[in-house]
């Protein structure tokens, strides 16, 4: 008996199967509106250096969001309104900051929206070059 016919293509087949079982992990435009909270992770990139990592929380709803963040005024969050078009969000933060910090950290502003299966990612490049400053948060998606 001679097997070797069979046997490839039973190769052939499972690699075809395998191949298409590959998750998406190039990121995508979002595919939906944002609703409900997300948490997870905002952090700040000044030039070659990487700031703190804090742990963040927004909600989304009907157009309005609001959110905290676990170390304050990093990033200063609070509330205010958000739209989304393409692959950006724009936030308006309609809260009152004092002058002592980083008006930069305040999440108001244009940013990127990426979402791939399991991550939604936020970001903002301000400036170029050496003072060049990038604000990343990502938030987990359940599947």
């Amino acid at each position: 008996m001679n097997f070797k016919p069979t046997f490839n293509l039973l190769l052939i087949f499972t690699l075809i199967l395998f191949g298409s079982c590959n998750e998406n992990a190039e990121p995508t435009i979002l595919s939906q509106e944002l609703v409900g909270t997300y948490s997870g992770t905002f952090q700040r990139f000044s030039g070659e250096t990487a700031g703190e990592i804090a742990l963040v929380e927004l909600n989304f709803e009907n157009g309005n969001w609001e959110g905290t963040s676990s170390i304050q005024k990093y990033p200063a969050l609070c509330n205010g309104t958000y739209k989304i078009e393409n692959q950006e969000i724009t936030f308006t933060n309609a809260c009152f900051w004092t002058a002592e910090f980083d008006w930069t950290l305040i999440l108001s502003g244009t940013f990127v929206i990426e979402q791939n299966s399991n991550t939604l990612k936020i970001e903002r490049i301000l400036g170029t070059g050496e003072n060049q400053i990038r604000d990343v948060y990502v938030f987990s998606i359940a599947p």
